[in-house]
């Protein structure tokens, strides 16, 4: 990646030479690939309009740091009878003992996954699955809605319809449409 502009404006006043016009196979295939990442970075907006980016950019890297905070900050525990943590190994159901008998077990990887993966209540894993899926839910909700209202903004500025079609343009899929049609027509197939 490359923010300087001269080499934008360079290769793009290369590209409108007969030279480069001619260019065929890798080489033109490079150019435009080269021109479409600069475009990316945003060196094709004015100035105004290149600063808000920027500013969105970081904006979005914040609340991206936030959002992974507050998970790793989450400090949600559960108390479970053994009868309710059947099927887990002795060794990771004495590491989370408490003086009353009963297990803590929290909603961290390392103490999550076991229990989904070996625990036989269906009720523990059910309740532990929905903690799980809820961590954090009122402030990453906020975090989620900015981050999508931001990413749809900044697409626009950039000259793309939404989000996703600045996503998958430099992806194998090429594009969002391709993407919706992919997924139309796995869900029709998928049913049963």
């Amino acid at each position: 990646k490359s923010s300087r502009k001269d080499l934008y404006n360079a290769l793009l006043a290369y590209a409108e030479t007969e030279e480069a016009k001619a260019l065929e196979g890798e080489r033109k295939r490079c150019l435009e690939r080269k021109l479409r990442n600069f475009r990316r970075e945003g060196l094709h907006l004015d100035e105004a309009v290149a600063a808000e980016v920027k500013a969105i950019s970081t904006k979005l890297s914040d609340l991206g740091i936030e959002f992974s905070k507050n998970l790793g900050e989450e400090n949600t525990s559960f108390s479970f009878s053994a009868e309710q943590m059947k099927g887990c190994p002795d060794s990771y159901l004495q590491e989370r003992k408490q003086e009353d008998g009963s297990f803590k077990v929290t909603l961290k990887y390392p103490c999550y996954i076991p229990v989904m993966e070996r625990c036989v209540v269906a009720e523990t894993r059910q309740h532990m699955e929905k903690a799980f899926n809820s961590r954090c839910l009122k402030h990453n909700t906020e975090i989620l809605e900015e981050l999508i209202a931001l990413r749809h903004k900044k697409a626009q500025l950039m000259g793309y319809e939404t989000h996703a079609a600045f996503i998958t343009e430099d992806r194998m899929s090429g594009s969002a449409e391709k993407v919706s049609t992919f997924l139309s027509e796995l869900s029709v197939k998928l049913k049963p």
